[in-house]
């Protein structure tokens, strides 16, 4: 179209003296256009002495050819939100992709993963799913092993801050199932527990079984699940992790020459996984300040730590980069209501 009035433009650009002229030549390239486009060019030249420039006639031009355009209004509201109805009640959690909703589904389908600990874990998630609630029991203490750097600098404000909006992790977490106890030491003891280590966040839901160590203090010398410094007990209950990964180092030197230094040589980042771990219950509010963390290990039990194989230190890598994030030690009988602790 621009090609047919480039004649036109021309005319009107060099003005013309003979007006007769000009208006016959006018008239003959605008019988080309379209009906509307005519009155346009009728209107731009009815004022000879007012001659519009080549670049106000092609504006009018693209201004009539162009198709009209509409504002669309979105309304919020109007988008699809998926009807929380439908999934368990644990998995209710608002802001979360219906992908997501529906991989919590999936879990409760799934034989290998104990149902009363996953919506224990679920239900501390949703309370803490926008602020952080269960604020009342845990300690940011700073540990008694002086060889475990346990927050490497991590201050309690700086958690706290990542904390404001709720847990940030609603990804991946892990329960270790303090019901069903493994055989370790050659069958002498049961020190090691079937660790769940789950992703809601992929196309499906990840579940992998692991393995989790228990305190000497509850699996050999039968100290129960007792929350006091120095008995070597594992703790029952919730904790929200740190956001750091630290080197573990065991307290004596040269147990930790010997067993982590191999760990070390052969991990890619040349450090033994260790991540903090903040008890929600009263029940394990002291996991913090008796060093009580999550790391890796090369043996079968632990001196209160819920600590898992050395190759297994993705998953701290993992619990650290989106954290804080979600760990449970799980007792039917002895866990306790996360409400007593929350706000």
């Amino acid at each position: 179209m621009r090609n047919i009035l480039l004649p036109l433009i021309t005319l009107f650009t060099s003005c013309m003296a003979n007006q007769a002229q000009f208006e016959q030549q006018v008239a003959k390239e605008a019988s080309k256009l379209d009906k509307n486009v005519r009155a346009d060019v009728k209107e731009l030249t009815n004022n000879y002495k007012g001659l519009p420039s080549s670049d106000q006639i092609l504006s009018k031009i693209d201004e009539t050819l162009s198709p009209p355009t509409k504002t669309c209004h979105v309304n919020p509201d109007s988008e699809s939100q998926p009807d929380l109805d439908q999934y368990p009640e644990q998995c209710q959690i608002d802001g979360q992709s219906e992908q997501w909703l529906d991989n919590c589904r999936e879990l409760f389908t799934m034989k290998d993963i104990p149902k009363d600990a996953l919506k224990y874990a679920l239900n501390v998630m949703k309370k803490n799913s926008t602020e952080f609630k269960s604020n009342k029991c845990y300690r940011f203490g700073g540990g008694t092993n002086r060889h475990s750097r346990s927050f490497k600098g991590e201050k309690h404000k700086d958690w706290l801050n990542k904390m404001q909006n709720g847990l940030p992790n609603k990804c991946t977490f892990i329960i270790n199932d303090l019901d069903n106890l493994k055989k370790t030491h050659g069958g002498i003891f049961k020190c090691q527990a079937n660790s769940h280590y789950i992703d809601l966040c992929g196309k499906k839901p990840i579940h992998k079984i692991e393995t989790a160590n228990l305190g000497y203090g509850t699996c050999k010398k039968k100290n129960g699940y007792k929350n006091k410094p120095g008995l070597g007990t594992t703790l029952v209950g919730a904790f929200f992790t740190g956001s750091k990964v630290f080197n573990y180092a065991a307290t004596n030197p040269a147990k930790d020459r010997k067993h982590y230094g191999p760990i070390r040589k052969k991990n890619p980042k040349g450090i033994a996984h260790g991540i903090a771990l903040f008890g929600l219950n009263k029940s394990n509010d002291r996991s913090a300040t008796d060093a009580k963390h999550m790391h890796v290990s090369p043996y079968q039990s632990s001196a209160g730590c819920p600590s898992i194989d050395k190759d297994n230190w993705p998953m701290i890598d993992d619990l650290a980069k989106k954290g804080p994030s979600l760990v449970l030690n799980y007792k039917k009988s002895l866990i306790e209501d996360i409400n007593e602790c929350s706000e």
